[in-house]
């Protein structure tokens, strides 16, 4: 209450119309409310603005600025996932799984600058022959893979998902791939692998299969 006009303040009344205020405080503001036609009339514009922006339509970000948005929480995700489209089997799971996280210790290791080979000039008499093809990068998976990986940006309910299966440790891959024909996304943590489906949330955690990976296939 303001002691000096003998009315609560417009902070008050809106806390009060938001019902934010409670016990004896609510009592009195409501009782105070129900006998002045001036706070009556404060309080019906308060409930005039509080109606007019909750039918406001959501402001829309610029493309710029939600591509920065976006970028940021792909940096600070715990989660990073590639799109390989492996196709992965119950047979040789284990078996893709630890070729995944084998090749990624190895880029890891690997000298950042690699020597240039000069190619080798065929001789005069072989000069109309074919170049022999140039070798296919490699990929996670073993000879199942599909593509080059690609990183693309987890939604926020398949991190929930990650992370409430592997008890919120960072997984060491999660892969959009296939399992038995299946689309599924491919994890593991330390000695686990999980297989979900692509609609797995924390909530409903779609889980289609988990094995340890030391185990004999």
């Amino acid at each position: 209450m303001s002691r000096r006009l003998g009315h609560p303040s417009p902070e008050a009344l809106a806390s009060f119309r938001a019902g934010l205020v409670s016990g004896g405080r609510h009592r009195r503001l409501r009782a105070h409310v129900s006998r002045c036609p001036r706070c009556a009339v404060m309080c019906a514009r308060l409930d005039a603005v509080a109606a007019a922006l909750a039918a406001a339509p959501l402001p829309v970000l610029p493309s710029a600025v939600e591509r920065r948005v976006i970028a940021r929480l792909h940096a600070e995700s715990p989660v990073l996932v590639t799109d390989t489209q492996t196709h992965y089997r119950r047979s040789t799971l284990r078996a893709q799984v630890r070729d995944r996280l084998a090749g990624q210790a190895s880029v890891s290791s690997a000298e950042p600058i690699q020597p240039a080979i000069t190619p080798v000039a065929p001789p005069s008499g072989d000069r109309g022959a074919p170049a022999p093809p140039a070798a296919r990068p490699g990929t996670p998976g073993g000879p199942e893979s599909t593509s080059v990986p690609v990183e693309v940006v987890p939604s926020t309910s398949l991190v929930a998902c990650v992370l409430h299966l592997t008890r919120d440790v960072p997984p060491e891959f999660v892969d959009r791939a296939t399992y038995q024909a299946t689309p599924a996304y491919i994890f593991a943590v330390a000695d686990e692998i999980w297989v979900v489906g692509v609609d797995c949330t924390a909530a409903r955690p779609t889980v289609i299969t988990a094995v340890r990976i030391s185990n004999a296939s």
